[in-house]
């Protein structure tokens, strides 16, 4: 649960940038756990690391895109 704290800010700001993906991963989360031919223990959820790894990718190219363009700004 500590790393979902931590990465919850970038959840924010990347939902706010891309709505209609996150939105995306709530159809497939509630489509994932829907029932049908598994049982509820066998259904995982598909979206769990793209959702961990998007944030800290996303963290990533923010602090990227600044240096860059402090390094632009400074030339």
């Amino acid at each position: 649960m500590t790393v979902l704290r931590e990465l919850s800010p970038l959840h924010r700001e990347l939902r706010r940038a891309i709505p209609d993906v996150y939105a995306g991963f709530g159809d497939l989360h509630r489509a994932a756990f829907a029932s049908g031919a598994l049982d509820a223990g066998s259904r995982s959820s598909s979206h769990g690391p793209a959702t961990i790894h998007g944030a800290r990718a996303y963290d990533a190219f923010c602090e990227f895109a600044t240096a860059r363009d402090a390094g632009e700004s400074a030339a």
